[in-house]
C-alpha cells in the first residue's frame, strides 16, 4: 500500500460518498466529516488489500482498478476462490468492522487501483455512530442475499446495493400471518423459515428460502387474495410497492428486471 500525491479534493470525495448506498442518506456535514478523515492509498496489481483472517482495520471505496474477493478455503477444496469482482463506486471491508472481526476472505488487486481508506476507530466515530450498526449490517445482509437472485445477475454491486436499500427486514413467528386476505398486498423474499399459503383453510403451497409471496402488489395496488402464515420462524425482505416505484425512477433498468421476474412468476401461475 503507497499513499497517493494526487488525492481528490474533500468536496470531490463528498461527492464519491454521496453516490453510494451506504451513506446516501447523510447529510453533507457527515459526509465533509467522513471525507476529511480518508485517505488515498494505491496498490499495484498482484497485490492483497487485505488476507483472510486478518484482523478488520478499516474500510475502503474504490476510485478506480479492479480488485477480487477470493476464499483461500474454497480454493483448497477445489472450488472458485473468487467471491465477487469490485470496481469503482463499490466498498468493502465493512463487515469485520461491524462485527470487531477476523476478515472473511481476502481482497487481491486484479488491475492496479486507488482506494479511499478509512480507519476503524474513524469508521466508528462517523459512520456507524451516525447510520446506525443494525442499518449497516442489514444493508449488507440484503445485498448479500439479492445479489444471488437470477434477474439481478449482471447488475452493478452498487445498484444492487442501492435496491437492497429499499428492503426491510420482518420476522415472523411460528402461526403469524405475514400476508392476509383482502388486506393490502406486500412484496415478500424469504430469507429463512417457511410459510404456508392458504385459502379457506386449504394449504395451496409451501414456500421457503428464496421464494417469495405477494409479487403482484409490486405492479397493481390492490388486495391479497389469499393467506400466507408462517409454519416456523421466519424471517423476510419486504418491497412495498411505493419504495419499488421511487427506486424505478433512479434505476430503471434494475426495475424492469424485477417486473419481468414477476411477470414470469404470474404466468407460472404462483399463488400470492
Amino acid at each position: 500500500m503507497t499513499p497517493s500525491s494526487s488525492a481528490p479534493e474533500p468536496a470531490a470525495i463528498v461527492g464519491i460518498l454521496r453516490s453510494l448506498a451506504l451513506f446516501e442518506t447523510l447529510p453533507d456535514v457527515e459526509l465533509a466529516k467522513i471525507a476529511a478523515a480518508m485517505t488515498v492509498v494505491e496498490y499495484p496489481a498482484g497485490a492483497e488489500v487485505y488476507v483472510e483472517d486478518d484482523l478488520g482495520d478499516a474500510f475502503y471505496v474504490v476510485l478506480a482498478g479492479e480488485l477480487a474477493v477470493q476464499k483461500h478455503r474454497l480454493a483448497s477444496t477445489g472450488g472458485d476462490a473468487t467471491i465477487v469482482r469490485l470496481g469503482p463506486g463499490t466498498t468493502f471491508g465493512e463487515l469485520a468492522l461491524l462485527e470487531n472481526a477476523h476478515r472473511s476472505a481476502t481482497v487481491r488487486v486484479l488491475q492496479a487501483c486507488r482506494l479511499l481508506r478509512l480507519a476503524n476507530l474513524a469508521f466508528q466515530q462517523l459512520v456507524v455512530n451516525v447510520v446506525g450498526a443494525q442499518t449497516i449490517h442489514e444493508l449488507l445482509q440484503n445485498t448479500a442475499y439479492l445479489r444471488r437472485l437470477p434477474f439481478l445477475s449482471g447488475c452493478t454491486l452498487d445498484s444492487q446495493a442501492r435496491f437492497a436499500r429499499c428492503w426491510l427486514q420482518a420476522h415472523y413467528v411460528t402461526g403469524e400471518t405475514a400476508l392476509k386476505r383482502h388486506e393490502p398486498n406486500r412484496f415478500h423474499l424469504i430469507y429463512d423459515g417457511e410459510f404456508a399459503v392458504r385459502a379457506d383453510g386449504t394449504t395451496l403451497a409451501r414456500l421457503g428460502p428464496g421464494e417469495c409471496f405477494g409479487e403482484t402488489g409490486l405492479l397493481t395496488p390492490g388486495p391479497a387474495h389469499v393467506d400466507v402464515v408462517a409454519t416456523e420462524d421466519s424471517r423476510c425482505l419486504v418491497l412495498e410497492r411505493s419504495d419499488f416505484l421511487a427506486f424505478a425512477t433512479r434505476d430503471p433498468d434494475v426495475a424492469r428486471r424485477m417486473e419481468r421476474f414477476i411477470a414470469q412468476r404470474m404466468g407460472e401461475g404462483t399463488p400470492s
